[in-house]
Parts: C-alpha cells; structure tokens; sequence
C-alpha cells in the first residue's frame, strides 16, 4: 500500500502498453473504436491492480483521447476521474498535468476565465516541483488564452518565457525528449504568429508560422503539423510569400495539408476549426460560395461538439457574406 507522503507512478510495463497504443493510433495502426476498446480492457486491469496511478494513467489518456475527438465534456469527466487517482497517488507532477488538460478544453470551448484559472493552478504546482516541460505547455496555452483576450503584452511575455524554458529541458526529468520540446516550441511560435496577424505585422507573422512548421517537423507528430499549416494558410491570406521553398506559399495549399493532418488522427474539434479558417480566408479573398460551403460544415461540427462560441462566430460570419 502506497504510504501518504510517497509517490506513486504507473507501473512501468503498464504505461509502455499505454503508450503504445496512443502511437497505434497517432500512426494509423489501429481505428479509434479498437483503440478505445483497448484501453477500456486497461481500464479493468488497472481496477483490478488497485493501484491508484495505472488507474489515474488509464483516465488520463481517455481523457486525451476525447480531447482530440472534441469531446470535451466526456474528456473532462475522464480527467476528473485522473486527478481524483493521481491525488490518492500523491503524484503532483501528473496532478498539474490534469489541470493543464482540462484547462485546454475550457480554452477549446472558448470559456477563457475558467481556462486561466486552471492554468494557474497547473503552474503554481510545477513551479514547486520544478517540472519545467508541463510548465513550459501552462505558460505557453496561458499565452494563448490571453491572446483571444486581446491582452497581447501579457501573451507575448508568457510565451517568451516557455520558449526560454523550453530551451533548458535537458536533465529535467520527466518529458526530457528532443521532440516534445520542438512540439512545445511549434506553439509559442504559432502564438506569436498569431499575435503578429493581430498587429497586421505580416512579415513577422510569416517568419514566425515557418518557424512554427520547422519545429513542426522536427516533433513528428500530426498535430503540430496541423496546428503549423493552419496558422500558414491564416498568414498567407494576407502576405504574398517570395524566395521560399520546402513549404506552400498559397493558403488553399496550407489548410489542405492542414485538415490531412487532423483527419489522420480523427481531431474533430481541430478539423473545424481549420474548417472556419479555410472559410474566414476564403471569404477574405472574394470566394464567397466556396466560403459559405466551409462554413456550413465547421457548424456542424462545432454545434454537434457544444463548441457553442466557434458555432456562434461561424454563423455570425456566414450571415455577413450571404
């Protein structure tokens, strides 16, 4: 039985079948239903085990899971379950990271304050511990989140900071992998893009989106690339790009590659809102029709995942071009 004061972490060979599942299903090895399944077995076993942390690991990745399939209430009922076995574990790194995902739902469903507020929480626990990646991802999904505040001093300097922090993962415990770093990396760049497009300083955008899809690379995952070409394809809307190879200069190019990322890991919530981007550029560039077509299908999506905020700004958009 674990003691209270000690710390309690999932059997190593259990999260090994963990993980390799996840990356089952990241390489399109195994369909989300049988990866689901899979993990519903796990779930038993680590029940069976009495062991708090297999069973915290087991919520923890449902609850990912949900996330990238946009749903999110079910994810955080999952989460909630993980931080209820993780406290039992006395396991606060793995604590801060289930305030951290449920912090990034909030965000995603657009309920910014409740958002912050579980950011703080994540960042007050790792501070202590001194877990620099999961406080490096706090600072830079805070960064994002007072982005859409319009607060944009403030989102720069929390996103400068986790791309320092980034920088000195080394020897750190925990997440120390080349590719985690440069996927952290990926998003303080695309923040900064983000916060150049607001400051229409479209030359900075554009530096930053590329070096946003560098990192992307580098981190090898389908996710960052999604999330790297659709801020490429939001730049290039409004900058002609010159003098570059390796990468697309055209944003119809950029939100394709950018949906084929996402449909490769059945990310409904992200396939909508690069949806609503394609829609939102489309616009812009006089295509109306093709526009109102996209739009129609990021509402779907984002009223069947109770992203009522997007669903409201992609109805809002679409009235004002018909």
């Amino acid at each position: 039985m674990t003691k209270p004061d000690s710390v309690q972490e999932p059997d190593p060979e259990f999260n090994t079948r963990c993980v390799q599942l996840l990356t089952d299903w990241d390489t399109q090895r195994i369909h989300v239903h049988e990866l689901l399944r899979r993990f519903a077995v796990l779930a038993q076993e680590a029940a069976a085990s009495g062991q708090p942390a297999n069973q915290g690991r087991v919520e923890h990745i449902l609850g990912y899971i949900h996330h990238y399939l946009g749903n999110y209430d079910t994810s955080n009922e999952h989460y909630e379950k993980a931080r209820r076995f993780y406290h039992r574990a006395n396991n606060r790194h793995r604590l801060a990271a289930i305030y951290l995902n449920q912090g990034e739902n909030y965000r995603l469903c657009s309920d910014w304050q409740r958002a912050l507020e579980l950011y703080r929480i994540s960042i007050d626990i790792v501070e202590d511990i001194g877990d620099l990646p999961t406080l490096s991802y706090a600072l830079t999904n805070k960064g994002l989140t007072l982005i859409q505040l319009n607060l944009l001093s403030d989102a720069r300097a929390s996103l400068q900071r986790a791309y320092d922090l980034s920088l000195q993962w080394h020897g750190k415990v925990y997440f120390d992998t080349v590719e985690e770093a440069h996927s952290i990396r990926t998003e303080v760049m695309l923040g900064l893009a983000e916060i150049a497009l607001k400051e229409k300083a479209f030359a900075e955008a554009f530096e930053a989106a590329c070096e946003a899809l560098t990192n992307a690379d580098a981190a090898d995952e389908p996710r960052s690339r999604g999330l790297a070409y659709r801020m490429l394809g939001n730049v290039l809307t409004y900058f002609a790009a010159s003098n570059v190879t390796g990468i697309p200069t055209d944003p119809d190019s950029s939100y394709e590659l950018s949906l084929a990322a996402f449909r490769q890991m059945e990310a409904q919530g992200e396939i909508g809102l690069t949806l609503s981007a394609y829609a939102h550029s489309l616009a812009a560039r006089g295509e109306k029709q093709r526009a109102i077509y996209l739009y129609r299908q990021a509402l779907v999506i984002f009223t069947r995942l109770g992203m009522t905020y997007d669903a409201a700004r992609v109805a809002d958009a679409q009235m004002k071009i018909l």
